[in-house]
Parts: C-alpha cells; sequence; structure tokens
C-alpha cells in the first residue's frame, strides 16, 4: 500500500473548510436529495455534491464524481437501488468529508491531525477524509483531491447559509443543478470564500459502455457436453464483493466471489475469487461452467440478480441448453455468502 503524499499547507486549508462545514451544521438546513455541482479547476470535471445528516447517523459531504458517480446517487434517490439487497460500497465513485468518532481514524489520520495542532472530542467530531472509486476500498486522498474537496467544502458552506437564509432554494429549476466554477485572477476572493461563480446545468446523463455477453470457446462447450451429466433442480449463481480490503497493491481493492449454489438444499458447487478488474458476466460464466464440468450435474435452469445479468449470460443458457432466469432473491447465494463473510472476518481476528 502506498498512502499519497500531501503538502501540509493543503491539508490545512482542507481541514479549516471541513471545520468551517461543520460548524454550520449543514444537515439541519439540507436534504440529502439537495444535489449541487463543482465544477474541478484542474480536471474540468462536475462534482455533484449531498449532505449527509438528516437522519442523524451519517454526518458528511458527500462529492459524487461525474455522470457514473451521480447515476449512484440518482438510483439511490429513486429506490432502484435497495441497501438491503445492493451493495452499494463497491459501486461509490465520490470523495466524503464525514465527521465520525476516534476510532474509525487510521495512524495517517492522526497524524495529519497532530502536525497541523488540531485537536477533537467526543462523538461525530472527527474529519475523517476519504476517496471512493468503484471496486476499491476507501482510501486516503492524493493532493488534486485534496484540492477538489477543499473547494467542494467551501461551496456547500455559500450553499448553506444561502439556503438558510432563504436568498437561494436548490429546486428554484426543475431538471436543472447550481453549479459552482472556480473565479480567476482578479475575481479570486480571499482564503475562506467560495471563489466561485454560479450557473443553472442540466445533470449528467451516465451512458456507459455496454457490456459484452459472456464468450466462451466452442471446444469448452462441446467438451463439458461430452460429459456424462446427469439432470438436476435448479441452481443459483452471483457475483459479490468481500469488504474486506486486499493491501498487496497501492491502493487497498475489494475482491470478488463469483458463486454458483444449489438453489433447494444451498451446497456451493464452486467459488471464483478475482480482483476488481474482471467483469461480472466472464467471471460467473466461467464459474458455472467449471461447476457443471466438477460435478457432471446440468440444472434445469439458473437464476440470476436481474434481466441484465440474465441477458449477458444468455449465449451460455442457450449453448447449454438451460434457461438463464431474473429472480430478485437468491437466498441460497445470499446464506453462503454470509457465512463466506463470517469466516474472513474470524479468520481476520485470529490473525
Amino acid at each position: 500500500m502506498k498512502i499519497p503524499d500531501v503538502s501540509l499547507p493543503l491539508w490545512r486549508d482542507l481541514y479549516e473548510a471541513a471545520l468551517r462545514f461543520k460548524h454550520l451544521r449543514p444537515w439541519e438546513t439540507l436534504y440529502d436529495s439537495d444535489i449541487f455541482g463543482i465544477r474541478d479547476p484542474e480536471t474540468g470535471d462536475t462534482g455533484y455534491a449531498c449532505v449527509l445528516g438528516e437522519l442523524g447517523e451519517v454526518f458528511a459531504l458527500c462529492v459524487y464524481r461525474g455522470a457514473e458517480g451521480f447515476e449512484v446517487h440518482r438510483k439511490m434517490q429513486s429506490e432502484e437501488l435497495d441497501p438491503e439487497r445492493d451493495d452499494l460500497l463497491p459501486m461509490q465513485n465520490c470523495l466524503m468529508a464525514e465527521f465520525t468518532d476516534r476510532e474509525y481514524l487510521e495512524k495517517a489520520d492522526f497524524q495529519v491531525i497532530k502536525k497541523l495542532g488540531l485537536s477533537f472530542r467526543g462523538s461525530n467530531a472527527w474529519p475523517r477524509l476519504r476517496s471512493y472509486l468503484p471496486g476499491y476500498f476507501p482510501w486516503h486522498l492524493t493532493e488534486p483531491e485534496v484540492r477538489f474537496l477543499s473547494l467542494a467544502l467551501d461551496c456547500a458552506c455559500d450553499v448553506t447559509k444561502k439556503v438558510a437564509s432563504g436568498s437561494l432554494s436548490l429546486n428554484d429549476r426543475s431538471g436543472q443543478h447550481l453549479v459552482y466554477f472556480q473565479k480567476s485572477g482578479a475575481e479570486a476572493l480571499k482564503r475562506g470564500s467560495t471563489k466561485c461563480r454560479t450557473r443553472w446545468e442540466a445533470p449528467p446523463v451516465y451512458r456507459p459502455q455496454p457490456p459484452e455477453p459472456f464468450r466462451f470457446e466452442d471446444s469448452n462447450i462441446q467438451a463439458v457436453k461430452s460429459l456424462d451429466l446427469r439432470p438436476d433442480s435448479p441452481w443459483e449463481a452471483d457475483c459479490f464483493y468481500l469488504h474486506t480490503p486486499i493491501m498487496d497493491r497501492d491502493r487497498p481493492y475489494l475482491t470478488r466471489v463469483a458463486m454458483v449454489a444449489h438453489r433447494a438444499s444451498g451446497y456451493v458447487f464452486h467459488a471464483t475469487i478475482v480482483g476488481p478488474e474482471y467483469s461480472l458476466q466472464q467471471v460467473l460464466g466461467q464459474t458455472i461452467l467449471d461447476s457443471i464440468r466438477q460435478h457432471h450435474l446440468i440444472p434445469s435452469a439458473i437464476y440470476l440478480r436481474d434481466d441484465a445479468l440474465a441477458v449477458l449470460l444468455l449465449p451460455l443458457g442457450k449453448a447449454l441448453g438451460i434457461p438463464m432466469k431474473p429472480e430478485r432473491r437468491l437466498d441460497s447465494i445470499q446464506t453462503a455468502k454470509r457465512s463466506f463473510e463470517n469466516r474472513m472476518r474470524s479468520t481476520e481476528s485470529r490473525s
């Protein structure tokens, strides 16, 4: 692992901005559905910020990065994502300035706080400043991320004051968000101001590259079909992330588990563990093939978490004559996942 190098003056700017933000108690003014944008002057990309804390559980400024980050927030607000069913952590692409308890900070955080001569006491008093990327564990900020989060916090302070005074409503223009973009030259104000102009803009539209369906070699399919396969009742198959960080790269990442289980009994036929860079459908399709090959069984159907995944694995289903069926509840996979995670936690506690 490598913790990014950040100069002390930049850390000072960020902590000062975070404390100004916390002092305003913006969660008493803004809801998590209130979104405003900040244009990054270094990259030209836009972050979409919201204040968390209305429910009294998490107190933070969250800045979703670009269309990909914004899409996760949109889906949460529209309830297309269910926190009870969908694993939100590996989806996040954002910066977070959170106020939490001391126990949630790490050695690197305390080192910066000590160098700055700061001290905090009590619950939800300690700034925890993190970068989130899809498939990765929350990690310490780089210098560009520190600069952008400092700017975002200043803009959040400006929004909070204006909404509290009644001079601004973030819902004034249907289908648009207020976006801050930095002034330059003589327009820039002293530190602690927003240093920004504003304008209303349409929200971003996320257009990811469509994933490719599962690819396979005909020879592999023929080799499986040539086995003495016995018919079996339906199976379940899915991929999920483990929240235990893997530390063998510069930035800790989350491993993904592809698993195939017997729907009726919960027996796990096979599981494959890979890094976040591997495509879900390719790993899961290969795990299904490996399960059939190892156990000499052919299921009457395979249940998958949604229509999109069923479509991606449809070529495999057609080649083997197995219906791929979307199903919101995969109880056998969920039970096996909980058991897997409990074993991982038990191993960690002993090491």
